[in-house]
């Protein structure tokens, strides 16, 4: 994961960008998930809009041409869009 949002984000976006390499027979595609969603193809970069306050987990991983797949790699983050108030 070459870019991604930080641990913790006053923004309703995050954008990951990230790269796979595979040296013998190539990179085939990369997934991609936000939570427990099903793993959907993906490329980058990948941008998550309409984020609300709360955790959030990403998770990335490739195929080769093989068929071998890499382990997921995990990305959490907390989203705060809530401004303080003074009272």
């Amino acid at each position: 994961i070459n870019s991604q949002p930080s641990a913790l984000s006053g923004s309703s976006e995050a954008r990951f960008e990230f790269n796979a390499t595979d040296a013998i027979s190539g990179v085939d595609k990369i997934f991609c998930r936000r939570g427990t969603a099903a793993y959907q193809p993906c490329t980058s970069p990948t941008v998550v809009t309409g984020l609300v306050d709360g955790s959030y987990k990403m998770e990335f991983y490739a195929t080769d041409k093989a068929g071998n797949s890499s382990k997921p790699i995990a990305v959490n983050w907390t989203v705060d869009l809530t401004a303080p108030t003074v009272e």
